[in-house]
């Protein structure tokens, strides 16, 4: 009789292993999925972007035509049971992009713009020449005719 309450025990104990396994399992699925998307679209970026970094489809940012387009086709149930990895691709693009951004504009404030998204001395003028995405600005150089 102790032995099979032992058993019973036991067999409740490894499907508590199981179904923590698999919940692992989807985690780590769901990260590599996300990541791998970002990545991903980074490095097509990275090789097709413009001088200020824009990656643009018919004038909309890749990483969001993308990201759209995965979580739209995820909510509409196109692959059924596999419809959380459109939506893992679709944050991923998300992810991409609001990197992206953030990057961009942390570049224009580390050189010289007074506020994020702000570009006053571009109504006189805008950047020196030669200046663009990546490249580095004296902020001196950048205000020189505004005084």
């Amino acid at each position: 009789m102790a032995t099979r309450g032992k058993l019973a025990n036991l067999r409740a104990r490894l499907s508590k292993m199981r179904e923590k396994g698999q919940e692992t399992v989807a985690q780590v699925m769901q990260t590599a999925e996300i990541g791998g998307a970002s990545f991903g679209l980074a490095y097509v970026r990275g090789r097709n972007a413009d001088a200020e970094g824009d990656l643009d489809v018919f004038g909309v940012p890749a990483s969001l035509l993308v990201a759209a387009t995965a979580h739209v086709l995820g909510f509409a149930g196109v692959a059924g049971k596999f419809d959380e990895h459109l939506h893992n691709v679709g944050d991923g693009a998300l992810a991409e992009y609001a990197a992206f951004v953030g990057s961009k504009m942390g570049s224009q404030a580390a050189n010289g713009y007074q506020s994020l998204g702000s570009r006053p001395h571009s109504l006189r003028g805008g950047l020196p020449p030669g200046a663009g995405w990546g490249q580095t600005v004296n902020p001196a150089a950048m205000y020189s005719g505004l005084a």
